[in-house]
């Protein structure tokens, strides 16, 4: 059984083998350098990873990639998510034209009146779920109740000020209301 599987960037890959599942590790110069079942070693990874050469007009589409995702989000008003970003791409391409557009429009996002409740009730919503332990055996069924309690009345406060705050608090407590024992391995 021969078939294409994949094609692009001037090389089509074929499985001659009739075997599923099938891979290929392609080099930084486009060739195919080992293909069969299962994976290549970790040494040829890492061999074939050395000589991938980062440039700076990759750093800066990866950065511009990040900041159209960021205003994504932002638009959306996940404000939390998207400042995140705009902190990594800051950190992660300081000096560059990216960071400097990423602090310009944190710095805006923060200042904006409009957004102000519904930033500061993320916020509030992030510091109460996040680290929460998981997995999910680890908070006992009390510890659900009384978290998705105080996510009710997170929501009853916010939905008319912070209404993306809200809903995303109500996802939050559907999670701590499932039942978690039917996720366990058998």
């Amino acid at each position: 059984m021969t078939y294409t599987i994949g094609v692009g960037g001037g090389n089509t890959l074929t499985n001659d083998k009739g075997t599923i599942p099938y891979s290929w590790l392609i080099a930084a110069d486009g060739k195919v350098v080992w293909q069969g079942n299962g994976t290549p070693s970790d040494k040829l990874i890492e061999e074939e990873l050395k000589k991938v050469k980062i440039t700076d007009e990759m750093k800066a589409a990866r950065a511009a990639k990040a900041l159209e995702y960021a205003e994504g989000l932002i638009g959306q008003k996940h404000l939390v998510r998207g400042l995140r970003i705009l902190e990594r791409v800051s950190k992660e391409h300081k000096g560059s034209e990216a960071a400097k557009k990423a602090d310009e429009r944190k710095a805006a996002i923060e200042k904006d009146e409009a957004l102000k409740a519904e930033l500061a009730a993320q916020k509030a919503l992030d510091r109460m779920v996040t680290g929460l332990e998981l997995p999910k055996e680890k908070l006992k069924g009390k510890q659900r109740e009384s978290i998705a309690a105080q996510l009710e009345a997170f929501i009853k406060k916010n939905k008319e000020t912070a209404p993306v705050s809200a809903e995303l608090a109500e996802t939050w407590v559907k999670v701590m209301q499932e039942k978690w024992e039917d996720y366990r391995d058998k």
